[in-house]
């Protein structure tokens, strides 16, 4: 009994490379997967937006196609000389130009500030007189809330900060006593 006929060798075959590993998927796909109605409408202004450049881009092909090599060739020429001219127009202009583009001036320090957050003069912040008026102010705003909401609602929307800093003025005019 012969275990081996006469038939041709097998060449050997590659061995094959392992498959990565697969990450398995969700049976159903997340809620939040499926495309929105802003991405429907970004796709399709995408979508638009590549049509126009297609058809403009064969639009400009076609009319270049008309034109002759030698003629291409001379307005290439011709937009390569105008950049590089208003190019140098602009850097030289820069330079020659008697008109100051940027103006530093001295910084103005108020009064009185001496440098270390505390006023020089304290009479010079919020005077006796003016800390009355905002007394005054705030009485008048009172009364308003009382007797006559609308006007003091009105006020109150036109100037919505105008309180709260007639407050802290106040208490700017206390610390400096």
């Amino acid at each position: 009994m012969k275990l081996f006929k006469n038939r041709p060798l097998r060449q050997a075959q590659p061995l094959r490379q392992a498959e990565p590993l697969r990450q398995a998927q969700p049976l159903r796909q997340a809620q939040d997967d499926r495309p929105t109605l802003n991405d429907k409408a970004a796709k399709g202004i995408a979508g638009f937006i590549l049509k126009m450049q297609k058809s403009f881009a064969t639009f400009m092909g076609r009319q270049a196609g008309r034109i002759s090599a030698l003629s291409l060739k001379f307005l290439l020429v011709i937009f390569f000389l105008s950049g590089t001219g208003l190019s140098i127009y602009c850097v030289v202009g820069a330079f020659t130009e008697k008109k100051i583009a940027i103006k530093v001036g001295r910084i103005q320090v108020p009064k009185y500030y001496k440098g270390n957050d505390k006023p020089a003069r304290a009479d010079v912040l919020i005077s006796q007189q003016q800390y009355d008026k905002m007394v005054a102010f705030e009485h008048s705003m009172d009364s308003l809330q009382k007797t006559n909401f609308k006007t003091y609602d009105s006020i109150v929307r036109c100037r919505p900060g105008l309180q709260d800093s007639v407050k802290v003025l106040e208490q700017i005019y206390q610390q400096q006593k």
